[in-house]
């Protein structure tokens, strides 16, 4: 589980990974901040990728992230 915090998440915003496989549920979402329930597959590489944050309104942002094992 992870926070991501910003401003503008109303209308419970998609996410989206670049590691295949990957997904991303926002499980609250107050505005500023989403508490969102990430699993990734067991074949999942370590390394970095990249979430993309897709909102209601057509906006989008980019957050990176590693894959530890």
């Amino acid at each position: 589980t992870l926070t991501i915090s910003g401003t503008g998440f109303y209308g419970q915003p998609k996410i989206t990974s670049s590691a295949a496989g990957t997904r991303a549920n926002v499980s609250k979402d107050s505005g500023k901040l989403l508490t969102v329930r990430v699993t990734t597959k067991s074949t999942t590489k370590p390394r970095k990728y990249t979430f993309t944050v897709r909102l209601a309104n057509g906006k989008q942002g980019r957050a990176n992230y590693s894959v530890v094992k």
